[in-house]
């Protein structure tokens, strides 16, 4: 049986030189958040994958899949949204060599930041995944 109140996003949380890539969502759930690139993935396609590509259409960034960085939860942002509830499997990831971000419709704006020192907003899971990778650093 299939919830629609649940979905599944994958999420590249891409790493260099010891800053994370964020970028401020266009599109719901998370629009004006700061928040990584993620997505949902197609039929046929692995999470992993699903990252990767993410990545791509989001900032057009090449990256490698470095490996599973967590499992996190998001719920609706406020009490009169829809019930939602997100399960995001997320990767560490890095920038292939000679690939670089740039604008797409998809991303208001992007930033390489310290994972200590996030930009506002930025949803609980986000921060959470921060915390993660800084203390994997």
């Amino acid at each position: 049986m299939r919830d629609p109140a649940l979905r599944v996003l994958a999420a590249a949380a891409v790493e260099d030189d010891g800053r994370v890539l964020l970028i401020r969502e266009e599109d719901e759930p998370f629009r004006k958040s700061w928040v990584v690139p993620q997505g949902d993935p197609r039929p046929g396609e692995s999470l992993a994958e699903a990252a990767r590509r993410e990545a791509r259409e989001e900032v057009g960034l090449d990256v490698e899949i470095d490996s599973l960085l967590g499992v996190y939860e998001a719920f609706s942002p406020t009490p009169t949204d829809a019930p939602r509830h997100w399960v995001i499997v997320a990767f560490r990831a890095r920038p292939v060599t000679g690939s670089g971000v740039r604008p797409t419709p998809e991303a208001i704006d992007s930033a390489w930041i310290h994972p200590r020192a996030p930009p506002r907003p930025v949803p609980p899971f986000v921060r959470q995944m921060l915390r993660d990778l800084a203390a994997r650093s």
